[in-house]
């Protein structure tokens, strides 16, 4: 688990994280971090952010079901880089039990767009509709249209996440630990030593991107949904079998954290 320590950074309530850093279009990085290494960056800039707490917590459980067809549609159109593509999945906050669909759809110059629903946890009835509505705002009445009614429930991920938010705006990072994957059965999960942060901003290249690159880490093409399949399924055909092969393992193995993603996931130095 990453050591932070929000007493001695600016504490923000939800409603100032929704109302101020909310970044429903953005620009997506993700970087997969030993967890020792984030928190001495971090350390280093403190005085820069604020992290979200509730009740004197800043590290909260998410559990958040991805639905796909039959067939593999949602996976199909990530793994193969598909351009007008979307995902479906429905969030529990453990802590509060709070329920939120949401969907995220490819906008121009890859930049995400994200639809979200409180309170919902399927995809039947005005739950489909909002979702078919957020397809046709993003790529027409004529995407796809049968594809809602074909979605249904499949991997399972669970982790812990702390928010980070710039206090000089337009930038929001999400750091997530203990992240475990179930699908149909089938079980991964991230080495204890690492992080995923993902690094959400209105700019292509944010203050934390920065960052990160100088400490010699790149961002990383990941999808926490595609990662999943290809680990459960056995077969990786978006992400390098290196990469997941260091940064995974299969649950009741007793491995240490793996150090070799810190060169793989670090730029070459020039």
């Amino acid at each position: 688990m990453i050591a932070l320590d929000g007493r001695l950074m600016h504490s923000l309530t939800l409603a100032e994280v929704v109302e101020g850093w909310s970044l429903q279009e953005r620009v997506d990085h993700k970087y997969l971090v030993p967890t020792q290494e984030l928190s001495e960056l971090i350390a280093g800039r403190r005085a820069d952010y604020g992290v979200l707490q509730i009740d004197q917590r800043c590290s909260f459980g998410y559990e958040t079901v991805y639905f796909d067809t039959p067939d593999m549609l949602t996976y199909r159109q990530h793994a193969q880089g598909v351009r007008r593509r979307f995902k479906v999945r429905v969030r529990r906050y453990q802590e509060s039990e709070l329920l939120r669909l949401e969907i995220k759809t490819q906008g121009v110059r890859s930049r995400t767009v994200k639809y979200a629903l409180d309170g919902a946890d399927n995809v039947h009835g005005p739950t489909a509709t909002f979702v078919r509505q957020s397809l046709d705002d993003s790529y027409g009445s004529n995407y796809l249209a049968d594809v809602v009614s074909t979605l249904e429930p499949g991997l399972v991920m669970t982790y812990r996440r702390t928010t980070l938010v710039s206090l000089r705006g337009g930038e929001r990072v999400t750091v997530d630990t203990g992240l475990s994957i179930d699908h149909h059965g089938a079980q991964a999960k991230l080495l204890p030593g690492l992080a995923l942060v993902e690094v959400k901003s209105a700019d292509l290249r944010s203050g934390t991107d920065r960052v990160l690159l100088r400490a010699r880490f790149r961002h990383l093409s990941f999808s926490k949904y595609v990662a999943g399949i290809e680990l459960t399924n056995g077969r990786a055909r978006q992400h390098p079998p290196g990469l997941l092969r260091a940064a995974f393992t299969i649950p009741r193995h007793d491995h240490a954290p793996d150090r070799r993603i810190a060169s793989s996931a670090r730029e070459s130095a020039a």
